[in-house]
Formats: structure tokens, C-alpha cells, sequence
């Protein structure tokens, strides 16, 4: 009885991961073991279920059905279910229930055409099998379901080399609708299930933080007119000073590196003083040229007495003049 541990780290470490194996009738033996080197493709299929939005109630139908086939257990090895949950990455998976054993041989994809290659009508020993719950005929599958396809399919396919050495390879190689093998409308509108499935990438995850830096505000300088400073001479009036803002930025990241920036606000916290330099314009004025000051011109005696006192006076200055 295969006993194969398996699981998808991505859907795991969202919620979006069960391992029903224990829970379901067959989970392990039926039907028969075989060698994982024989797995060469992955089949995908459609439930034609109504979405119940819970995994036990989506996987009990499927059990309910294919024991009414007189199976001994659900012929799929996973099913993608209905019900959805939110990621601790922020996306929304559908989980994903491991009901079939890998290592063990079900009842999904005879290949009656004998496609790929494949021995017609052995197609369950050459091929895991995985159901997305719906009525995918009709409507496409969620972009939940579409995510964690993507997710399964690539462990698979890609991650196993060393158990599943023969199907290694890509996605768009290995992966098929259950069409591919079989005539039938499983599992619906494939050909617009698959490139979404095989080329899906995670969209970006975009965050905004806030970020609060303080800023220096650069001061000013000017000069201005000085008539109080003599003319051509520089004085500083003011010292000019830097003040400081606070700033809040908001921050986008995208898938962790910063991709925008933009200013929410500021807040001054000191404003700048500014530097005033005053520029000399004062001219000292002129002192006006007074005009020499001419001796007083005595006048001339004009009779014997003026004579005589005019003589004694010239004769007094010229015996006191040094």
C-alpha cells in the first residue's frame, strides 16, 4: 500500500492544503500501487458538482459518487475544491484536498485514444489525475482555483524531479485536459483553463507605508541697500540659520522593493532665519570752501589829530609786535 507524503509549500503555508488520505475510503490502496517513475502526465477534470464552499462536504460528494460507480475510492488523486480562504500572502486560494495516494493507480483517464504516446486504455497508471469542483462546462473556474492549479501543477511538475524523474519537463508539455486522452467535454472549456494555469504569475503585492523623517530647511540670503554703511563696504545685518521640517512621505512598495514616494505633509518645526547682507551706500557730503577772510581796511586820517593818533598807534604796534 503506497504511502507517498506530498505536499505544495505554497499552499501549505496559505491554509489552502489537507491531506484527506486518512479521511476518505481508498485514500491509500485502491486500486493498485504503482512506480512514480511510470507518471508521465498530469490530467485535469471537472467535478460537474455544485460548489458546496467546504472541502469535506466537496470531497464526500465526489466519494459518494465514484462509490456509486462501485469504485473503492475516489478515482482522483487531489481535488481542487470550492471552498476559498484568504492567504497569508494576502491572495485567495481554493484548497486543495490530497485524496488519492500518488504512488497509487485510480480510475480517471483510461486514454482510450492512446494519446501521447500512452498505451490506449492504461492511461490511470501513466497519468495523475486532479478535479476542480464545478460545473466548469459552464462556468470557468475561480481565479482561487486557477491559483492553486497553477501552484499544484508546478510542484509536480517541476519540484519532483528526483520521484517523478519522467515528469519533469513544463507545464504547457505535461498538463492536459482530461479531452486530451478521452472523448469527452472534461474538463470544460480547456482551452481557456490552460493558459491561464500554465502562464499564471502572482500579481504584485503592492503595500504603502508611512514614513515620518525630519528635514532640513536651507536659509535664504539677499542683500539689501545699507545708508548707514559707507558706500562699497559689505556688512552682515543677520546671520542666516537652517531650520527643520517634519516630513511624511507615503511609501509603495512593490514585492518588497519601493517603487514610489510622495509627500502627505509637513510640519515646520523651526523655521530658517535668513542671512541679510547690507551693501555700503553713504557717502560723506562735502564741507562748502569758505573764502579767505581779508584784514579790515582802516581808514586814512583826515585831520591833524587823526594823524597824530594813527602815528603813536603804528609806533605802539611796532614796539609790542614780536
Amino acid at each position: 500500500m503506497a504511502n507517498t507524503p506530498f505536499y505544495v509549500p505554497k499552499l501549505r503555508d496559505n491554509g489552502a492544503w489537507a491531506d484527506y488520505r486518512n479521511l476518505v475510503t481508498g485514500g491509500f490502496g485502491w486500486r493498485y500501487d504503482r512506480a512514480l517513475t511510470k507518471v508521465r502526465f498530469v490530467a485535469n477534470h471537472h467535478s460537474v458538482t455544485q460548489p458546496t464552499f467546504n472541502t469535506k462536504k466537496d470531497v464526500d460528494n465526489i466519494l459518494a459518487i465514484h462509490r456509486a460507480n462501485g469504485w473503492g475510492g475516489i478515482g482522483y488523486h487531489f481535488i481542487i475544491t470550492s471552498e476559498e480562504v484568504n492567504g497569508k500572502d494576502g491572495l485567495r486560494y481554493a484548497r486543495v484536498a490530497y485524496v488519492g495516494d500518488i504512488g497509487s493507480v485510480r480510475a480517471h483517464t483510461p486514454n482510450t485514444k492512446g494519446a501521447l504516446g500512452l498505451k490506449a486504455g492504461f492511461g490511470n497508471e501513466d497519468i495523475i489525475a486532479t478535479c476542480m469542483i464545478g460545473m466548469l462546462h459552464q462556468k470557468n473556474p475561480t481565479d482561487a482555483q486557477i491559483r492553486s492549479a497553477y501552484w499544484l501543477y508546478r510542484e509536480l511538475v517541476t519540484q519532483e524531479p528526483t520521484r517523478l524523474p519522467n515528469l519533469k519537463g513544463t507545464l504547457n508539455a505535461k498538463l492536459h485536459g482530461h479531452s486530451t486522452f478521452d472523448p469527452t467535454a472534461c474538463p470544460g472549456n480547456w482551452n481557456w483553463q490552460k493558459p491561464r494555469i500554465v502562464n499564471y504569475t502572482d500579481p504584485p503585492k503592492i503595500e504603502k507605508k508611512t514614513e515620518v523623517r525630519l528635514a532640513t530647511i536651507p536659509f535664504t540670503a539677499k542683500t539689501v541697500d545699507a545708508p548707514d554703511i559707507p558706500k562699497g563696504e559689505e556688512r552682515v545685518i543677520q546671520e542666516g540659520a537652517d531650520g527643520e521640517k517634519q516630513v511624511t512621505w507615503e511609501v509603495t512598495y512593490t514585492n518588497g522593493k519601493e517603487t514610489s514616494r510622495k509627500i502627505v505633509s509637513e510640519k515646520i518645526i523651526r523655521p530658517a532665519v535668513e542671512k541679510i547682507t547690507g551693501i555700503g551706500s553713504y557717502v560723506e557730503p562735502e564741507k562748502p570752501v569758505e573764502p579767505p577772510v581779508e584784514p579790515p581796511v582802516e581808514p586814512e586820517p583826515t585831520n591833524p589829530w587823526e594823524w597824530l593818533v594813527y602815528i603813536i598807534k603804528k609806533l605802539y604796534e611796532a614796539l609790542t609786535r614780536k
